[in-house]
């Protein structure tokens, strides 16, 4: 199971800031990818953790208060997937999110 974070920044002096708080919230308790800049997908083992990750997102964009828009995905389980990134960037996404390659 695993989610998607999308998130905007509306200074972008601020983005290094709100990008190493969001790698704070993340490294030590999700496996997750970074397939483009703003987008995150992020593993998450059920509703529990998928709230505390919310919770943990929230708390971060209220430290920037007007500064930082962001949108979670509801728990996402399968799906299959399209684009143009690159190739090691899809076999962590395959990996993150448990859905086999096309």
């Amino acid at each position: 199971m695993y989610c998607y974070l999308i998130w905007q920044v509306n200074n972008p002096f601020e983005w290094a800031r709100y990008h190493d708080a969001i790698q704070n919230v993340l490294k030590d308790n999700y496996n997750w990818v970074r397939p483009l800049n703003d987008l995150y997908i992020i593993q998450v083992r059920d509703s529990n953790d998928y709230d505390s990750l919310f919770t943990s997102i929230t708390a971060v964009a209220k430290s920037f208060p007007g500064k930082v828009n962001f949108f979670v995905s509801q728990i996402l389980d399968g799906g299959g997937y399209n684009g143009f990134i690159q190739k090691e960037k899809w076999e962590l996404i395959y990996q993150t999110t448990g859905v086999n390659p096309p």
